[in-house]
C-alpha cells in the first residue's frame, strides 16, 4: 500500500524510503521516543496544492508556517533571490508565495514579465509552470507502484526517473531536500549488513559523511542520532552484542537523565508484557474449565449457553484486572 505526505506542495511516496526495521528494533525505536518525548522535526503540509488561477479572479491566499518564518521572502528583493538561487523547500515556499502574492493582486502576468529579466529561463519557466506540472506530477505518483520485493535502490531510482521525465532538470533543484533524503536511506541502509564489532565505527562513519546535511534528514540533535543507530542494528547481532551497542550508543548520545527514563520506560513495558501474558495464559486455562462443564450440561440446559459463557468471560476479566 502507498501512503503520501505533502512536502512543500511536493508529495514524497512514504513507503519508498522505510528502512524495513525488525520488529525489536522498532519496539526499542518506540520505548526511546516515548521516554525522551522526541518532538517532530520537520514541518508537514497537509494541503492539496493549488492551481493556477488566471489573472484578475480573486482567490484566497494560504501562508504555512514554513513561509511565515521565512521573512527573507516577504520583501520583493528577498523573494526574487530565494527564486533565484534557493532549493528543495525553500524554493517551493518562495514560489508559492509568489504566487499567492501576485493572486491577491490581480497582477500575475505583470509580475512574471518582471522577473524574466531577474530569473534564469529554467527558473522562470519552472515558477510559470508550477501548479500545472505538479498536477502532472501528482497523477504521475498515483499511477507508480512498486513491487513489495523491489530492493530500495530501484524505487529511489525509479522515482528520481519519473521526476526527471515530469520536471526535467528542475527534478534535482525541487527535490534536493528529499533526493538527499534518499540517498542517505540507500547509504543507511547497508548498515543492516554490518557486524557487531564494525558497526560503531561504521555508524560514525554515516554521520560524518551527512554531517551538512543534518537538519535536511532530521538529525541535528544526539537523541535523533541515538534513535536512527539502534533502528539500523542488524538483526544478525546477539541478543548481548545489540544490549551492548545499545548501551555504548546511550553513552555516547544521551544523558544520564534520558537513559534513565528510556530504562523506566523499558521496565513498564516489561511488566505490561509480562501481565498481558499471564492474563491470557489464564484466560485459556479458564476458556477450557468451562469446555469441561459445557460438556457435562444436559442438553436441556446448553440452550442458553452462550449468553452464559460470555457472561462468565466478562467477570473472569473483571476479577483479572481488579487484583
Amino acid at each position: 500500500m502507498k501512503r503520501f505526505l505533502y512536502l512543500g506542495g511536493f508529495t514524497v511516496v512514504v513507503g519508498l524510503i522505510l528502512l524495513h526495521n525488525q520488529p525489536k528494533a522498532i519496539e526499542e525505536n518506540r520505548q526511546a521516543r516515548s521516554a525522551l518525548q522526541f518532538s517532530a522535526t520537520q514541518q508537514v503540509e497537509q494541503s492539496q496544492p493549488e492551481s493556477t488561477v488566471k489573472p484578475g479572479k480573486k482567490v484566497a491566499t494560504y501562508q504555512t508556517k514554513t513561509e511565515m518564518n521565512a521573512s527573507d521572502t516577504h520583501s520583493p528583493r528577498g523573494l526574487v533571490e530565494q527564486l533565484g538561487n534557493s532549493s528543495g523547500r525553500s524554493l517551493i515556499v518562495a514560489i508559492k508565495l509568489f504566487w499567492q502574492t501576485c493572486q491577491t493582486n490581480y497582477d500575475c502576468i505583470q509580475q512574471l514579465e518582471g522577473l524574466k529579466s531577474h530569473l534564469s529561463s529554467e527558473r522562470w519557466a519552472l515558477l510559470a509552470n508550477y501548479f500545472e506540472t505538479n498536477q502532472t506530477w501528482q497523477q504521475q505518483l498515483s499511477n507508480l507502484v512498486f513491487n513489495q520485493h523491489q530492493s530500495l535502490s530501484s524505487r529511489v531510482l525509479e522515482l528520481k526517473r519519473k521526476a526527471n521525465e515530469v520536471w526535467g532538470n528542475s527534478a534535482n533543484i525541487l527535490f534536493a531536500d528529499e533526493f538527499v533524503l534518499y540517498d542517505f536511506s540507500l547509504q543507511a541502509e547497508k548498515l543492516r549488513d554490518v557486524s557487531a564489532q564494525n558497526y560503531l565505527p561504521m555508524f560514525n562513519h554515516l554521520m560524518q559523511t551527512w554531517k551538512n546535511e543534518e537538519h535536511i534528514l532530521g538529525l541535528n540533535t544526539p537523541q535523533a542520532k541515538y534513535e536512527k543507530a539502534i533502528s539500523l542494528i542488524s538483526s544478525q547481532v546477539s541478543p548481548n552484542e545489540r544490549k551492548s551497542l545499545i548501551q555504548s550508543l546511550q553513552n555516547r548520545y544521551l544523558n544520564k537523565t534520558q537513559i534513565s527514563q528510556i530504562k523506566q520506560r523499558q521496565q513498564q513495558v516489561f511488566e505490561q508484557q509480562k501481565e498481558i501474558d499471564e492474563y491470557q495464559s489464564r484466560l485459556e486455562e479458564f476458556k477450557h474449565q468451562l469446555e469441561q462443564e459445557y460438556r457435562a450440561q444436559p442438553y436441556s440446559e446448553k440452550q442458553n449457553w452462550e449468553v452464559y459463557y460470555q457472561q462468565r468471560i466478562e467477570d473472569f476479566r473483571r476479577r483479572f484486572f481488579e487484583i
